[in-house]
């Protein structure tokens, strides 16, 4: 049985975190074909990267996973100034120098020194690394170890830290990418023109566990979000039109926000805070709302839009993202805004038109069927891994 590791930044049953989700979902579902390992830190905060996992060995839900204390935490006041020294030297094109690269990667860390040690030494003992987004320490420090034995799933979109220059280097590295939508893929190859690594698109799939329906979430209308309630989301955004929608729109719909809130919210009761629940209430809510909320610009995948169609539910989708646009267009699903008016004419056309509604949860059912199925997906990500594994055994 081949051996196979995941290197990403967070990891665990309590990370809230779309691509470290993600990687759990992926090593649960290989962890029946190969042999799996999670090489990753003891934080479940990125902001801080304190050590919370205390068992540095263990096994999760069948997966073997190995953890490495951050050395460093984030300094958030030295990444924020790096990041603009940086950002106008790239645009200008002047060299970044290493000294000033390191600075940036350990500003926001987690810096893992015995993370990088370990790979080093362990490099041959597996077969295939998987490198899971491109920002982190983890992949900029530790995917250089590997190169063209990695595969490299970047969770890419276009923000400011992806156009600094040293990660051109770090994109013509691998022996493979793994894009999640096809707008990833598209974005990557050209903004660093890397057409000679093979790459393939493989979303995920979506399995939903046993849920019923929860009185708290029955007998009410009402919009959902799901993740991390932040400023990175988009969500002060949301909470702004939110506002502006309920002062013009008389009705009893709400919103409920799921997920760890990391921003202020406002004393309200048209908005519920839920905060980070149980598998089972976040698929009950996402079930029984009328609309499934996506207010984020950057996005490489959504796990959510996907868990809101595999329950016929639609989606209310920021059209600032081509990723989430994508998905509204291909699925017919999904309804888009790019500004406060628009927002609130989608929210209404909802509410006030239930047979396209209707035809707009079918459509997602059958989007689901057509392009997110887990026997199709896996067999993708076999296909890549047995291609790299096979060239370098």
């Amino acid at each position: 049985m081949r051996k196979i590791a995941f290197v990403v930044q967070r990891y665990g049953t309590q990370v809230n975190g779309g691509a470290e989700y993600y990687v759990r979902m992926m090593a649960e579902r290989l962890a029946g074909i190969y042999d799996v390992t999670v090489i990753t830190t003891t934080a479940v905060d990125y902001m801080t990267w304190e050590k919370y996992y205390r068992k540095k060995r263990e096994t999760v839900n069948g997966v073997k996973v190995i953890r490495f204390d951050a050395e460093r935490g984030r300094d958030m006041r030295l990444f924020t100034e790096m990041t603009q020294i940086l950002s106008e030297k790239s645009r200008r094109h002047q060299k970044i120098t290493k000294k000033e690269w390191q600075q940036w990667v350990c500003s926001q860390g987690p810096v893992c020194p015995k993370m990088a040690e370990y790979i080093k030494e362990k490099k041959y003992e597996y077969d295939v690394f998987l490198f899971v987004t491109y920002l982190f320490y983890t992949s900029t420090v530790c995917l250089p170890l590997i190169k063209g034995r990695a595969v490299f799933i970047p969770t890419a979109h276009d923000e400011v830290y992806i156009h600094l220059s040293p990660f051109r280097r770090l994109f013509h590295m691998p022996g493979h990418f793994i894009f999640l939508s096809e707008k990833e893929g598209e974005f990557v190859r050209k903004t660093f023109q890397n057409q000679q690594i093979p790459g393939t698109v493989s979303g995920v799939g979506v399995q939903l566990p046993p849920y019923r329906e929860l009185p708290i979430y029955q007998d009410m209308d009402y919009l959902v979000y799901v993740g991390r309630i932040c400023t990175g989301k988009s969500c002060d955004e949301l909470l702004r039109f939110w506002e502006a929608y309920k002062k013009h729109n008389q009705n009893n719909l709400k919103l409920v926000l799921i997920g760890k809130c990391e921003m202020d919210l406002p004393d309200t009761q048209d908005l519920i805070y839920r905060g980070f629940v149980s598998e089972e209430e976040k698929f009950a809510a996402i079930a029984d709302s009328m609309a499934m909320l996506l207010p984020s610009m950057l996005e490489s995948l959504c796990i959510s839009a996907l868990e809101a169609f595999a329950l016929h539910v639609p989606v209310i989708a920021n059209g600032h993202c081509e990723v989430l646009k994508e998905h509204c267009r291909k699925s017919n699903a999904g309804l888009y805004y790019e500004n406060e008016q628009e927002f609130e004419a989608v929210v209404n056309y909802l509410l006030q038109h239930p047979k396209q509604t209707a035809v707009m949860q079918e459509n997602a059912k059958a989007y689901m069927e057509q392009n997110y199925q887990w026997d199709v997906i896996l067999d993708r990500f076999c296909g890549v891994i047995e291609t790299v594994a096979g060239q370098h055994s």
